[in-house]
């Protein structure tokens, strides 16, 4: 990939590209009709009177998680503020890549009325489950009981609706949250093709591992005069000393990764509720040309989005 570097600024062409499609992205989700579009398959989904209120909460977590995907979107662009973050654009990448996923899982427009609101139900526990967590340990006992409630009516939604891999593991887990019944989030983050190798070592990043962030995020200090010299081994042995910084490279690299899965996400929303997704992919060619990347790299033409929602 070559992208026209400014070399006084060299992240300026990913910055303003990323904002651009904010700016371009927000036009097309905006223009388009908040509701579903009539005879679209969330549309379809929401005629079932007996679980509208289920789907209506599936359809509200896709709507949050594209607000998320979107925040983490512009939050990249500003860590390339000069002096550019070097660290902090790897973990935000990863939670783009996150949310993206889980919106992406939840708004496949091919799964489903039941397995789409599956999937919210499931979504849901998880939630509680962490919100139980947090609660136990402020000692918040009266908003922890309210919370157990709804755990418990959540669980019991999932028992009615359950296929059999489902049934299966309710029968196996313990009540009342305590154990996990949603995927991971690194199996969610395989919906989006070729991102789960990107989450791992994003993921590296985030958590601290030196074999990750030493070479993404420092760099060795060129200057033969910043050399020091070891005090342990032979005399003439020298220790290279190491200073954060952030490669051009890695920025091409970071900004496919994040449009690539902001693209996902809108591509299955715009699809799920019957809005003009030939505008959506030609804002997205724009954004890679405008980095100078072939849209080869990391770029969905139409036929592949429709092979991506058919994971």
């Amino acid at each position: 990939m070559s992208a026209r570097l400014d070399t006084e600024d060299p992240f300026s062409v990913y910055r303003s590209t990323i904002r651009w499609v904010h700016n371009e992205a927000r036009k097309l989700y905006w223009s388009s009709d908040t509701d579903p579009g009539e005879g679209s398959i969330a549309f379809n989904e929401l005629q079932f009177s007996s679980s509208r209120e289920n789907t209506r909460t599936a359809l509200m977590q896709g709507e949050m998680l594209v607000e998320i995907s979107t925040d983490h979107l512009t939050a990249f662009a500003k860590t390339l503020e000069l002096p550019v973050e070097t660290i902090a654009p790897w973990t935000c990448v990863r939670s783009a890549i996150e949310s993206s996923a889980l919106g992406v899982w939840l708004m496949a427009p091919e799964i489903g009325r039941k397995c789409r609101i599956l999937r919210a139900l499931l979504f849901r526990h998880e939630g509680l489950r962490q919100q139980m967590k947090f609660l136990s340990q402020e000692r918040m006992s009266e908003r922890e009981t309210k919370a157990r409630d709804r755990i418990r009516e959540v669980e019991s939604q999932l028992r009615s609706i359950a296929d059999a891999d489902l049934g299966r593991r309710l029968k196996k887990s313990k009540p009342e949250g305590k154990s996990r019944l949603m995927p991971s989030v690194t199996e969610i983050v395989g919906n989006i093709p070729g991102k789960d190798q990107a989450y791992r070592l994003l993921s590296a990043i985030a958590h601290g591992h030196f074999w990750a962030l030493h070479r993404q995020s420092f760099g060795p200090i060129e200057s033969e005069q910043l050399r020091a010299v070891s005090s342990k081994g032979p005399p003439d042995r020298t220790e290279i000393l190491h200073t954060k910084r952030l490669s051009a490279q890695s920025v091409a690299y970071l900004s496919c990764e994040l449009l690539d899965s902001f693209l996902a996400i809108l591509w299955n929303k715009f699809k799920l509720y019957g809005c003009d997704t030939n505008r959506l992919v030609v804002t997205f060619r724009q954004s890679y040309e405008r980095m100078g990347v072939q849209p080869s790299v990391g770029f969905y033409t139409p036929s592949e989005s429709d092979r991506m929602t058919e994971q």
